[in-house]
């Protein structure tokens, strides 16, 4: 199954010179969970509360992987997700990714949760630890989304040469997805590239899955940089 965030926008504004507001969004980052199971009886006790050093990760030698215990405790931390308890959720995916630092959906999970609670920083760093190595060509291949996210990321973080390489790898795969396109044209647009935003901006308004919100958002781009 494939979980799609929730259909909100995730919006921030920067004032530049000319008092324009730029707004980044993703909307298209998704999520691929395992089946729900049902929540664990009794649901679980309260976990202690995390140690910076000790729930990082661990390293090669520090402690041996264990997916069948990461795994459990991933299903665990669904059932917190389904109530809501983000708090006791993010605990277990730390726990998750202490005992096998490489499960992709714990990571991703715990990545979205830091950035929706104003922790950006640690959340894209969590990503960025996850990618390392790999070309842009690679990752748009292994996990689209996943590379959507960090363009995303890297585009509120003020980064747009790397917003813009991620999103033009993603848009070489996948050249009708709109959102893509927008953020092609907010980082061309924050670079000063305004020919190449403005062709982007329009681009975009090829694909009619865009919502009424971001169309106007479009729209007003637009109708500035004429």
């Amino acid at each position: 199954d494939r979980k799609t965030a929730q259909d909100a926008l995730e919006i921030f504004k920067r004032k530049e010179h000319d008092g324009s507001a730029y707004i980044a969004v993703n909307e298209s980052f998704t999520e691929t969970v395992a089946p729900p199971q049902p929540a664990p009886q009794p649901i679980p006790q309260p976990i202690p509360q995390p140690d910076p050093v000790a729930d990082r990760p661990a390293r090669a030698g520090e402690e041996t992987a264990n997916p069948e215990d990461a795994a459990h405790l991933f299903q665990q931390s669904l059932a917190f997700r389904n109530n809501r308890d983000l708090a006791q959720e993010e605990l277990l995916l730390r726990q998750t990714l202490k005992k096998e630092p490489t499960h992709d959906l714990a990571r991703n999970r715990l990545a979205r949760i830091l950035v929706e609670s104003k922790r950006t920083e640690e959340g894209f760093r969590l990503l960025q630890e996850a990618v390392r190595g790999r070309s842009n060509t690679v990752l748009v291949a292994d996990d689209p989304n996943l590379a959507a996210f960090l363009a995303a990321l890297h585009q509120r973080q003020g980064e747009h040469e790397q917003a813009i390489g991620l999103y033009q790898t993603l848009l070489q795969q996948h050249p009708n997805k709109g959102i893509w396109q927008m953020g092609l044209a907010i980082s061309l647009e924050k670079k000063g590239e305004i020919p190449q935003a403005l062709a982007a901006y329009r681009a975009s308004l090829a694909d009619e899955s865009l919502s009424a919100r971001l169309r106007q958002f479009i729209q007003t781009r637009l109708d500035h940089l004429k």
